[in-house]
Order: structure tokens, then sequence, then C-alpha cells
């Protein structure tokens, strides 16, 4: 299931071509698009075609998500050194987000993360409330979860 640890969502398994595509790390990815487009629609969303402008929170992997990935990490790549534009959208290591580095990594779930909390800490938070988005992988029990 997907994730989040404060301020940063995460995803269980990579979204993208020929990847799992998890229905609810499909959907986080869907909802945060969604929100950076009330904020950035004169950058990467611009190169996209006008009737592909739209995406909705299906939760399934589809050929608009790719166009809009890869046009994201085009854009990404010139203002904020990302590496690669392959269309996938890989999970943060956990120890990059235990030890506070994930906000500094240079992965497109982090760039989008970091851009939707400058642009609007509401409606970044919103999301994780209405998708029901744990604070903790699910699959580690809070008991033994230990962050320093």
């Amino acid at each position: 299931m997907a994730s989040r640890f404060f301020p940063i969502y995460n995803i269980d398994e990579a979204v993208g071509p020929r990847q799992p595509n998890r229905a609810d790390d499909v959907r986080l990815i869907q909802s945060i698009f969604n929100e950076l487009t009330r904020y950035c629609a004169l950058d990467w969303i611009q190169t996209l075609p006008a009737p592909m402008r739209t995406i909705s929170k299906t939760g399934l992997y589809d050929n608009r998500l790719q166009k809009w990935t890869v046009a994201f990490q085009k854009w990404a790549m010139n203002d904020h050194k990302l590496s690669r534009a392959d269309g996938i959208i890989e999970p943060l290591p956990i120890a990059a987000i235990l030890n506070g580095t994930a906000i500094e990594s240079q992965s497109t779930l982090s760039i989008m993360c970091n851009q939707l909390w400058r642009y609007d800490q509401m409606a970044y938070m919103k999301i994780g409330f209405e998708q029901e988005v744990p604070w903790y992988p699910t699959a580690w029990d809070p008991e033994f979860v230990y962050v320093t």
C-alpha cells in the first residue's frame, strides 16, 4: 500500500510501463499530478496536447499517465537535474526517507512531493487523508518502527 513519511509520500512498487502499477500507487501519483497542475500549469503540462491536460484518479496506469510522467520528467531534467525521462516512477528507498535525504533525492517522486509541498501544504496533506494513506508502510509493525 502507498505510504507517507511526513512530508514524503511513497509507493510500494514502481509505476510506469512494464511495472507492477498497483492501483493505490497509481492513484497516489495521479492525485499528486492533479494537484501539481494547479500550480505549475505553465511548466511541463504545456508540452502535452490540450486534450491530454486533464487526468482522472482511476488507479489504472494508462497512456495518459505515461505521457504526463514523461512530460514531468523532461521538465525535471532541466530544472531539477533528474537523470532520465523514462516514464517510470520508482519508490523512494526507505533508508532515504528515514535519514532525511529523500527530499534531496533526485527522483521523480521526491521532486513531485517537494514541488507540491512548496506550492500548497494543505492540498498535499489532503491527498493522504482522502486516500487513507498510512504514515508508514503497512508491512511494518508500528511497535518496531524507530525513527531517530
